[in-house]
């Protein structure tokens, strides 16, 4: 046996170590009793060894000179002093945490806080964290990631990433050691949340860190920059951008490719996704992760965000679209248009609501009756895509993915898994409050960043925002589009037809009335208006204490409340407590002067339904507070008349075809 390749082998001419010497071997008398192998040593020297010793010192020498072989994970003399001893801490608290000693072997010595034979290994976890707590560079989330690592590639996995191949090749060299850090941070945590942003949007959330931390690097020059993002993205498998994805879906398509949008609305994606936010129920203490629905205009990038606390419905997605139809003004704060709409040449005035193409999912809360209605109303076709296929609406699943990046900095944020954010999170906003930071970040935030999806025309490298795209879109085509007034959002809901009587409008075992029914009664309001006749009222699910109707002389909207007995309105509430509300109007537990007050008595049945019904009225809370507000009341508005659902048809269709093919008793004459 002789040694050859990069694997030794025992046999003639093998090297070993034999007390503190280098030897060779020289011969192998296998057949004698004891095999006995003779060496020689580097002065010359012939000892005769038992073959079983030698074999034994063999492997213990090539075992100790090549211990790559033998334990990659560990190998740690390459790396520079600092990696190698940030690599040993970390490895020093994770055997501790997993095995209960640092070395890896419970003893006698070791911390019995750690001792596995009494504690689970979740508990150890929880112990080392709560110890790390106040170390830094050792979170909760950081600390389950560095376990995964330990436990698939060893000790050397939890040293700082080192670039790999000749160094003079690196444009990390000459770098701050700040700079160093901050690149390289920002970099793995997109990495590490699967992030798929185009490479200038890394550059410029690199440098935005930068900024923060009042780094200046001489040598960090813009082609430096660019280049070290590249050279770190490829070392760490950061190479997925939108743009490729975008451009593997188009590939993907068949037939004729449709031109691509040119004006703002032409064509919309939609989409629904649960927010990675965990909110509390201000009434209940309930928590739970409300849903978002998304809207994207695929020419600008402008998007529209809506929050509700259940899965979202036709509603919330009428509602959505609206919001993308106009702009939208805070409550919190009056503020000017926000977008900026040029000075073109020859504007064409388009007094609707400017929605070409917009391309949905199958589910419930996109194709149903109202929604189509909406859109049809509007002038907008729909495009629905195919199941389970991203690509058809690549443009909102990217904006998807940037609300989830944007989320990460909010109180709540509950990831993907526990490995990603801990065991303990606390929330801290209520679904009315994160709906406000969204809606700030959508308006006066986002639309003002460079978006890595739109290039500028003129400048290669520079990117254009949402909102300069928006005024380049509106220049170059000559369309003005004409914001819609903001009542007409009641024109999105639902509607019903009834009678205005002479005590009010009664619907769903409640009555409404307001005094703009008086003027109505007397005939002044509108001569189409009185009572008796039929109209079209309005209403909010989500708040059923009140009704909407337009007048048509004028164009203002007006809103008529729920009435209890005594004439006092009752207070907001959701259909989902409606019929137990009206249920607990009539029975004999409240007093005849609690149910005399409208206020007294919906205080008795919100104390009964927050004790009985936790869930439920958390719920309902939730939906009160994102119900719409009431109406400016102010002329100008427009009404375009909604479609009621279809009627069943007046004869029992189903004796239509009672027959079988192919019988022998065919009585279709008696049919007719």
């Amino acid at each position: 046996m002789s040694s050859n390749g990069d694997t030794p082998r025992f046999g003639i001419g093998a090297r070993l170590e034999l007390a503190g010497q280098l030897c060779s071997i020289v011969t192998i008398a296998a057949a004698a009793t004891p095999p006995v192998v003779t060496v020689r040593t580097d002065d010359g020297e012939y000892l005769d060894i038992p073959l079983l010793q030698a074999i034994g010192m063999f492997q213990a020498f090539h075992q100790a000179d090549r211990p790559r072989l033998a334990e990659p994970g560990d190998v740690l003399d390459d790396l520079p002093d600092r990696a190698r001893s940030l690599a040993l801490e970390r490895a020093h608290h994770v055997r501790e945490a997993l095995y209960g000693d640092p070395s890896g072997t419970w003893r006698a010595g070791s911390d019995p806080r750690f001792d596995p034979t009494v504690t689970t290994r979740k508990e150890r976890i929880a112990q080392k964290v709560g110890d790390l707590a106040q170390t830094p560079g050792y979170s909760r989330s950081s600390f389950y990631r560095m376990i995964g690592k330990f436990e698939s590639g060893g000790v050397r996995s939890l040293a700082p990433h080192q670039p790999e191949g000749p160094r003079h090749d690196n444009p990390l060299i000459g770098l701050q050691d700040d700079s160093y850090q901050v690149i390289l941070r920002v970099l793995t945590d997109l990495q590490r949340h699967g992030s798929t942003v185009h490479l200038q949007a890394r550059i410029n959330r690199i440098r935005r860190e930068l900024d923060s931390h009042g780094i200046d690097d001489p040598r960090l020059t813009p082609y430096t920059l660019e280049m070290a993002v590249r050279f770190v993205s490829q070392e760490i498998g950061l190479t997925g951008t939108a743009k490729s994805r975008r451009s593997q879906g188009a590939r993907a398509q068949r037939g004729y490719r449709r031109p691509p949008p040119s004006m703002p609305g032409e064509r919309i994606e939609i989409d629904a996704t649960q927010a990675n936010i965990e909110v509390y129920c201000p009434h209940t203490g309930r928590r739970f992760r409300p849903w978002l629905s998304v809207a994207v205009c695929v020419v600008t990038r402008l998007m529209s965000i809506r929050l509700s606390p259940d899965k979202p419905s036709g509603r919330d997605t009428r509602l959505l679209l609206f919001d993308l139809m106009s702009p939208l003004v805070l409550p919190e704060r009056s503020r000017p248009h926000s977008l900026t709409l040029g000075v073109p040449d020859v504007v064409a005035f388009n007094p609707a609501l400017n929605i070409g193409t917009v391309v949905m999912d199958h589910g419930g809360e996109y194709e149903n009756l109202r929604v189509i209605d909406a859109l049809a109303r509007c002038g907008a076709t729909i495009e629905f895509a195919r199941t389970r296929r991203g690509m058809d609406k690549p443009f909102v699943e990217s904006a998807n993915r940037t609300l989830d990046i944007m989320q990460q900095d909010l109180a709540g944020y509950v990831g993907r898994g526990a490995q990603h954010r801990g065991d303990g999170v606390t929330p801290e906003l209520t679904l009315a409050g994160l709906q406000s930071i969204f809606q700030e970040w959508a308006t006066t935030y986002y639309p003002y960043r460079p978006h890595s999806g739109l290039p500028s025309p003129t400048t290669p490298g520079r990117y254009l925002t949402p909102a300069q795209r928006y005024e380049q879109a509106l220049v170059c085509g000559g369309d003005l589009h004409v914001a819609p007034h903001p009542d007409d959002v009641f024109a999105f809901l639902d509607s019903v037809v009834l009678t205005i009587a002479s005590d009010g409008v009664h619907v769903g075992n409640f009555r409404y009335d307001a005094p703009i029914l008086n003027t109505i009664r007397h005939g002044t309001l509108s001569p189409l208006s009185r009572p008796g006749r039929e109209r079209r009222f309005y209403f909010d699910p989500y708040d059923r204490a009140r009704l909407f109707f337009r007048d048509n002389h004028d164009g203002r909207w007006h809103v008529l409340h729920a009435i209890h007995d005594d004439g006092s309105t009752f207070p907001p509430f959701s259909e989902l407590v409606a019929d137990d509300l009206t249920r607990f109007l009539g029975r004999s537990r409240l007093t005849r002067g609690e149910r005399a007050s409208a206020g007294t008595a919906f205080r008795r049945f919100a104390e009964h339904e927050a004790r009985t019904e936790t869930v439920r009225w958390s719920r309902d809370r939730a939906r009160v507070e994102a119900s719409v507000n009431d109406p400016a009341s102010t002329p100008g508005s427009i009404e375009t008349t909604n479609v009621d659902p279809p009627s069943p048809p007046p004869v029992n269709v189903d004796t239509f075809a009672t027959w079988d093919t192919g019988t022998a008793n065919d009585d279709t004459e008696d049919l007719w």
